[in-house]
């Protein structure tokens, strides 16, 4: 039973197509998922490398980010953890 929790995507549900930019904290990359060919932008972070305050910064953009709806803001869609290539 799934007790109503979303379920998270995954690597593999996802094309990379192309490397937008990188930056200090990580890498932006255009991506397709598979199921319906939508194309979303994904940020690469290495959770493990950074401090503290750090991941408490990350965390707080993430919860502004979730809530905002609107046509001329970027729009959180979800998180992928790849525990295979964390530090």
């Amino acid at each position: 039973m799934s007790g109503g929790r979303k379920k998270h995507a995954q690597l593999a549900d996802y094309v990379e197509l192309d490397t937008i930019g990188t930056g200090t904290f990580g890498i932006c990359k255009k991506v397709q998922r598979k199921s319906d060919g939508e194309i979303f932008v994904w940020k690469e972070l290495d959770y493990g490398t950074m401090s503290e305050k750090e991941k408490h910064m990350l965390v707080s953009e993430v919860n502004i980010l979730r809530e905002f709806r609107h046509a001329n803001i970027v729009r959180y869609h979800d998180r992928i953890i790849d525990r295979d290539n964390t530090t």
